[in-house]
């Protein structure tokens, strides 16, 4: 966790409840006294993200059923290390950034238009996705720093860029993990050796699913960046499956740009 995170400290979810009236719906006291919660309750998770956007960030959020829910501890960390990125190439004031395949909740933008007053384009190439996300920023008043756009599936970074000849401080993506449903399926298997996952899962396909999966999406993204080279000054990408990380630093490696330095 980031440091400066403001979730490393264990959650009060007494505070919480005491606070907020809907997450203290989805909180049983034990007899000892001390709250407990439900992680496998996809409901009570909703709510729980939601409640944290809203003490937090003052931020008021609608997510689909079977979307995935934002654990919010984790995109806060993300929006960290780009502070941490810019900083250091000395990019304090009027930010603008990309957040590739925002989502039906446009968790980062919203996030880092609230917190750092960023101007952010996230985008999609999911209608009822962008639909939503278009709804979570007007309802938390923030259409003045962010726009979302739908695009094609077919790139990642050049339909948007190749709209007008904007420059954009950052790029940041959280890519779907999974090639095809065999290996989400596995994934979410127990193994022999490991516990269940502590929290619940839901998700539309097209949130975890891409062709190719996340190495052949960052892979992509990789391609681009060379096309565009200083039209977005950081690129980065989360990368959520361990493995993928050494082809993918192994192909940053043969990249022209790095070559010639």
């Amino acid at each position: 966790m980031h440091p400066r995170n403001i979730y490393n400290k264990r959650l009060d979810f007494k505070a919480l409840a005491d606070e907020f009236p809907e997450f203290r719906k989805h909180t049983v006291l034990d007899i000892k006294g001390r709250i407990a919660f439900d992680f496998k309750d996809l409901e009570a998770l909703r709510t729980l993200s939601k409640t944290l956007l809203k003490k937090d960030f003052n931020l008021d959020l609608h997510f689909p059923q079977n979307g995935l829910i934002p654990t919010i501890p984790l995109r806060l960390n993300y929006i960290l290390f780009i502070e941490d990125l810019l900083k250091s190439i000395n990019r304090i004031e009027a930010i603008k950034g990309l957040d590739i395949g925002t989502g039906a909740s446009c968790i980062y933008p919203l996030i880092s238009a609230r917190k750092n007053k960023w101007y952010m384009i996230g985008t999609d190439i999911n209608y009822n996705a962008i639909e939503y996300a278009q709804r979570n920023v007007a309802k938390n008043a923030l259409s003045h720093l962010i726009e979302v756009v739908l695009v094609k599936e077919e790139t990642v970074l050049e339909e948007i860029l190749r709209r007008d000849d904007a420059r954009y401080d950052f790029c940041m993506c959280n890519p779907p993990f999974f090639g095809n449903p065999n290996e989400l399926c596995s994934q979410l298997k127990r193994k022999l050796n490991r516990p269940l996952p502590k929290n619940a899962f839901v998700a539309e396909m097209h949130e975890v699913l891409t062709e190719g999966g996340e190495f052949a999406f960052v892979s992509k993204m990789i391609d681009e960046s060379n096309k565009f080279h200083d039209r977005i000054r950081l690129y980065t990408s989360m990368i959520g499956i361990k493995r993928n990380i050494k082809p993918l630093l192994e192909k940053l490696q043969k990249m022209p740009c790095i070559k010639s330095t």
